[in-house]
């Protein structure tokens, strides 16, 4: 079967759960399609691992933010869509096939899955914006509720999906949608705005679900990296250029986003 689908694997926050995740996608994967795996300074003992795998691309970065190696690796992708996906997931089966199932049917720009995490629970079903008077917010789509609400569930369209697993069009890719300047917060939701500009629109899907694995222990192999993935001064920059590019106000609204990231340290390291 032609492969429809190119897999980019970015490092988000921390390398342990790196092989758990690759486990669990060829486990629950049946569609062929092209993987690569973005190295970023991934210690040797996961590495060696790595070499396993059949079929694994392993593509070396010099830059620890995932949006400037999905950036730098477009070039190479030709395939008709693209996933981004983080190194922390956990699938479940046709995940796959109900993503481009989801975006053939609506003709959409960007699909995503149904998002889980703490096993039961609703991380996002998609999100929701709001820009009045140039001020801007955002909400996750029934966050925490229980997963059993996404067998009533149908496709929706949503202003955004996120990084943790998203299908684009790789074409849309191709027209610079995607943003390297934003390194840390908010690259999903520029890129759902970008792809809305072309005229395309974002949906998620309940029919393809997986689960983001947010509870998880920093090892000392770790600490460099997860301080440099969660920057407060470089948090601060993203919020600063999100705003000037979509001429919104640096409301209280980004102090939630301020205080994530302060927290999100402290309480892992």
């Amino acid at each position: 079967m032609e492969k429809k689908v190119t897999i980019v694997m970015t490092i988000r926050e921390n390398y342990s759960l790196t092989l758990q995740t690759i486990e669990s996608l060829i486990e629950n994967t049946t569609l062929p399609y092209r993987f690569i795996f973005i190295d970023y300074k991934v210690p040797e003992f996961i590495k060696k691992s790595l070499t396993k795998y059949e079929n694994i691309e392993i593509i070396i970065s010099d830059n620890p933010y995932p949006s400037i190696s999905l950036y730098n690796v477009i070039s190479q992708i030709d395939t008709k869509y693209t996933i981004f996906l983080d190194n922390n997931i956990l699938f479940t089966k046709f995940w796959l096939e109900k993503l481009i199932e989801c975006m053939e049917l609506y003709n959409a720009g960007i699909v995503g899955p149904a998002y889980l995490w703490k096993k039961n629970k609703i991380h996002m079903f998609g999100g929701d914006t709001n820009i009045k008077n140039n001020n801007f917010s955002e909400r996750h789509y029934l966050v925490n509720e229980d997963k059993n609400i996404l067998n009533s569930l149908k496709p929706r369209k949503c202003n955004f999906v996120e990084y943790h697993c998203l299908m684009i069009r790789t074409d849309l890719l191709k027209k610079n949608v995607l943003d390297p300047s934003l390194l840390i917060i908010h690259q999903h939701i520029d890129l759902s705005f970008a792809v809305k500009k072309l005229g395309y629109d974002t949906y998620v899907t309940p029919y393809s679900v997986i689960t983001y694995v947010n509870e998880f222990k920093i090892e000392d192999y770790e600490k460099e990296f997860f301080k440099i993935r969660w920057n407060n001064d470089m948090v601060e920059k993203d919020i600063s250029y999100f705003c000037k590019k979509w001429k919104l106000n640096n409301n209280n609204f980004f102090d939630n986003v301020r205080s994530f990231a302060k927290t999100h340290i402290t309480k892992y390291l």
